[in-house]
């Protein structure tokens, strides 16, 4: 009789673009190893910085400093990968302004980056953003605009 009285309202999470530039959708990336590290989009970056797509804590940052990984108050791991093969650039050119364990807010700065030495010395500068534990999500959307624009386009919402 009281099955499904007290259900959880569905929660959405919204994550804005971390970078602006020309959407890209993840099997279109050069390295196909990132289709398959979950759910979301990458964007061909039009500037050097990345700011947090969500609010949340920051769970990694590499040594490298090309990639980024947050959690959501929600508990959504979301992987910002900076260019490809920027690994081997051994952290040249980034400037990270955050650490592990840091709470931040969206929009704010998490790294800067010479985006000229990554488009000069990288295989791409398109930047995955990624939710790595997509089976939290009953929904996802991706966004389908052709550009995004830092801190306003939503990149993706997730229903948890």
């Amino acid at each position: 009789m009281f099955k499904g009285l007290f259900k959880k309202a569905p929660v959405v999470v919204r994550l804005t673009a971390p970078v602006s530039g020309a959407i890209v959708p993840l099997g279109q990336l050069p390295d196909p190893a990132f289709q398959f590290l979950g759910k979301g989009v990458a964007i061909q970056p039009t500037e050097g910085r990345i700011t947090a797509p969500a609010a949340g804590t920051i769970s990694a940052i590499f040594p490298t400093k090309h990639a980024v990984g947050l959690t959501t108050p929600e508990g959504l791991d979301i992987l910002i990968h900076i260019g490809i093969n920027t690994v081997e650039l051994n952290g040249e050119g980034f400037t990270c302004l955050v650490q592990a364990g840091d709470r931040v807010s969206v929009g704010q700065v998490l790294v800067e980056f010479s985006l000229e030495l990554v488009q000069d010395r990288a295989t791409s500068a398109v930047t995955p953003v990624i939710i790595t534990n997509p089976e939290l999500c009953k929904a996802l959307t991706l966004c389908t605009e052709p550009e995004a624009k830092s801190g306003s386009t939503v990149l993706l919402e997730a229903e948890i």
